[in-house]
């Protein structure tokens, strides 16, 4: 049986100062002149958060495929220095992906950056900390969307959120704190399209805030709302998340 090229170990992408960065493929081929959509998970996450959309035929009959880690969590180098969290730093990342994968052109989709939620997680108690990442993760779902969820699915999720080091994690917050949003505002300014795409339940993003952004943002910003979803709507609504995907790369591209 084939390895999912989600469930790959081992970093293999080599960034400008050296952090190791991982990320895997799939779909068409680099030859092909299609569409490269690159999927970036949100804080503390890994990729496996978007099998459901690796996993998804169409989207793989149509498009190159393309997800990375970034550095500080899962299965990426982890530096335990503020400099190494710069924004400049997540840059040189993006681009050591793009030229490792040949892609040129592209549409990145990320999960939103959340906020600290991690407090329990920097206990020493065993317990408080095994507490937290369950917690975390029951918090990105609406409950019934859970039962589609494997108990493997679902322990291999917290354990990717476990993986970050929570040194790495207070220094990629503290960072993230300094942050400049003047960049998207003015690629925004310069007709760059946007979509953004929130589950209404999501309890970590605000819809009616990420709303009035996405509006901020200008007239080729777009917000869509998926019902009966939470933070982690691309695993939880992957069928509509998919078709936006979809429809919004082939309108833009």
């Amino acid at each position: 049986m084939a390895l999912s090229p989600l469930a790959t170990l081992v970093p293999t992408i080599i960034s400008t100062d050296g952090t190791k960065i991982w990320a895997a493929q799939a779909g068409r081929s680099a030859r092909d002149d299609v569409p490269v959509i690159i999927f970036i998970p949100g804080f503390a996450c890994s990729s496996l958060f978007f099998e459901k959309q690796f996993s998804d035929q169409t989207l793989l009959d149509n498009y190159r495929l393309i997800t990375y880690e970034p550095r500080g969590q899962g299965r990426s180098d982890q530096p335990l220095d503020k400099g190494s969290y710069a924004s400049a730093r997540h840059a040189e990342d993006f681009r050591a992906v793009c030229q490792a994968f040949g892609a040129r052109r592209y549409e990145e989709v990320a999960n939103p950056l959340i906020f600290n939620v991690f407090g329990p997680m920097l206990s020493a108690d065993p317990n408080e900390v095994a507490g937290g990442l369950a917690g975390f993760l029951e918090s990105c779902f609406l409950e019934e969307n859970t039962k589609g969820v494997s108990y493997t699915t679902w322990s291999a999720m917290i354990g990717g959120i476990a993986q970050q080091k929570p040194a790495a994690r207070e220094l990629m917050m503290a960072e993230r704190v300094d942050q400049d949003s003047s960049i998207l505002k003015k690629a925004a300014a310069d007709k760059l399209p946007i979509m953004a795409v929130i589950g209404e339940h999501d309890i970590h993003m605000f819809p009616d805030r990420v709303e009035q952004c996405t509006v901020n943002l200008g007239e080729r910003a777009e917000f869509k709302l998926i019902s009966e979803a939470g933070h982690a709507v691309m695993w939880e609504k992957p069928e509509k998340v998919n078709e936006l995907i979809k429809e919004f790369v082939d309108r833009v591209w």
